[in-house]
C-alpha cells in the first residue's frame, strides 16, 4: 500500500514505505485480518529481493528496502535519496507487523509460511547489522524516523524496534519448534539505548545536541505497541520533549510535524495523562491538511493534492489503540486504562477482530476497555 494509494504517482510511484507497517497496518488488522494478511503477503513475495539487498550491503538475513516496488518488493528508492541506504528501520518495522498479525489471528499456516521466515531473516539481519562493544550491542551509521538526522549511531527508535523484532523472533521460534540462537537474546538484552542519566530521558541518538527542530517524533511512533522500555523512562522523555517543543510551528499550523506524527504524539500525551495536549494534537493531525469537499488528506498543509493514506492510518491507530489502552500481545489486550483526550467521553467500535473472534469495543475514560461478543 503506497502512502498515496493510486493517486499522486509522480513522487511516490506506487512504492511501499514504512507508512504501511508503522502507521496503517494495525487499524487494518483490527478491522479486517484478511486485508492485513494481504499486506504482509506482499512482503513475503519481496523476501527474496530483501535477501538480495542484504547481500548487497554485506549483511545476513533480509534487508527490506525503503521504497519497495509494486510487483516483487525490490529496491526502488531514487539514487539521490539518502533514505534509501540510511533509513533501515523499515526492516524491524516489517517484523513487528508480522508478529502482531500472528498474535492477533493465531494463524497457524501463516506462522510457518510467512511470519517465521520473515522474523528469522530480520533477526539475522539485526545480528549482522551491529557490533558488540563494551557498551553492549551497537548499531552505527543509520537514520531513524527523523530524516533530518542522518548517519547517526544507536538511534533510539531503531534500537528499540530492533529489540522488539528480536524478542518477537525468539517467541516465534519457540512456536515453530526451533531453538533460537542464544545471541538473539543477548542482543535484545544489551542493545544500547542512548540515555541522559542526569535527566533520565531517552535521547534520539548518540552524541545528540539539541537544535531548534528538537524534538522530532521518534519513540511516539511505538506508543501503540508494547515497548520493552520502562514507563518511567518513556514518561520522562515525553515530558522533557513537550517542554522542548514549546509553541513552535514546523509545517504551517503543525507544531509536531506532518499529520500522522501529530497523531502519534497524541497517543503518548493521552497515555501519560496529558489530556488537553492529546485533544489539541489529535485535531492538529487532520485539520490543517483536510481537503474539501471529500475530506481527502494532504501530506503537508501547502499541498493542493491528496490523498495521503498514512494520515488516516495514524489517526485510526491512535484512536483504536493509543486512546483505548489496547495493545496487541499474547495475553489481555487491555494493557492500560482508557485515556481519552479532553472533551471526549467514549469510544465505541462496532467490530474489531481479536484472535479470530469479532468483538465490540467500548472505551470509557480511566477504566479498562470492554470487549463484548459482536
Amino acid at each position: 500500500m503506497s502512502p498515496f494509494g493510486l493517486s499522486h504517482f509522480v513522487d511516490y510511484g506506487g512504492h511501499s514505505f514504512w507508512d504501511t507497517e508503522t502507521n496503517s497496518f494495525l487499524p487494518v488488522l483490527l478491522a479486517s485480518p484478511a486485508a492485513a494478511k494481504a499486506l504482509l503477503e506482499f512482503r513475503v513475495r519481496g523476501l527474496e529481493s530483501a535477501h538480495r539487498l542484504a547481500d548487497l550491503y554485506g549483511y545476513r538475513g533480509a534487508h527490506f528496502p525503503w521504497e519497495a516496488g509494486q510487483i516483487d518488493g525490490s529496491e526502488t528508492t531514487p539514487t539521490w535519496a539518502l533514505t534509501g541506504w540510511e533509513e533501515q528501520h523499515i526492516t524491524p518495522d516489517v517484523a513487528i507487523a508480522f508478529w502482531e498479525y500472528q498474535l492477533a489471528t493465531e494463524d497457524p499456516f501463516f506462522l510457518r509460511e510467512g511470519t517465521w521466515p520473515v522474523l528469522k531473516a530480520v533477526a539475522e539481519w539485526i545480528e549482522s547489522r551491529g557490533v558488540f562493544t563494551r557498551r553492549g550491542f551497537e548499531i552505527h551509521h543509520v537514520m531513524g524516523s527523523n530524516e533530518g538526522a542522518a548517519n547517526g549511531n544507536n538511534n533510539s527508535y531503531v534500537n528499540i524496534a530492533c529489540r522488539m523484532a528480536l524478542l518477537a523472533a525468539i517467541k516465534c521460534a519457540t512456536r515453530v519448534g526451533v531453538q533460537p540462537p542464544s545471541v538473539w537474546e543477548k542482543i535484545a538484552r544489551t542493545i544500547v539505548l542512548p540515555i541522559d542519566e542526569k535527566k533520565k530521558i531517552i535521547l534520539p541518538h548518540d552524541n545528540f545536541v539539541e537544535d531548534p527542530s528538537y524534538p522530532q517524533v521518534s519513540l511516539d511512533f511505538l506508543t501503540v505497541h508494547e515497548m520493552p522500555v520502562s514507563l518511567d523512562l518513556l514518561r520522562n522523555t515525553y515530558e522533557y520533549e513537550k517542554k522542548a517543543r514549546g509553541s513552535r510551528k514546523l509545517f504551517g499550523s503543525l507544531s509536531v510535524g506532518i499529520g500522522f506524527a501529530a497523531a502519534a504524539v497524541a497517543a503518548s500525551a493521552a497515555m501519560f495523562g496529558d489530556k488537553a495536549v492529546a485533544a489539541k494534537l489529535f485535531q492538529e493531525a487532520w485539520k490543517g491538511i483536510w481537503m474539501e469537499p471529500f475530506g481527502m488528506s494532504r501530506e503537508v498543509p501547502w499541498q493542493d493534492y491528496g490523498c495521503f493514506l498514512t494520515n488516516y492510518g495514524g489517526l485510526l491507530q491512535t484512536a483504536m489503540l493509543g486512546f483505548t489502552g489496547l495493545r496487541i500481545n499474547g495475553g489481555d489486550w487491555r494493557k492500560y486504562p482508557v485515556a481519552l483526550p479532553e472533551g471526549w467521553t467514549r469510544i465505541e467500535i462496532d467490530r474489531i477482530w481479536v484472535r479470530g473472534q469479532p468483538k465490540r469495543l467500548i472505551a470509557e475514560d480511566n477504566s479498562l476497555a470492554t470487549l463484548l461478543d459482536a
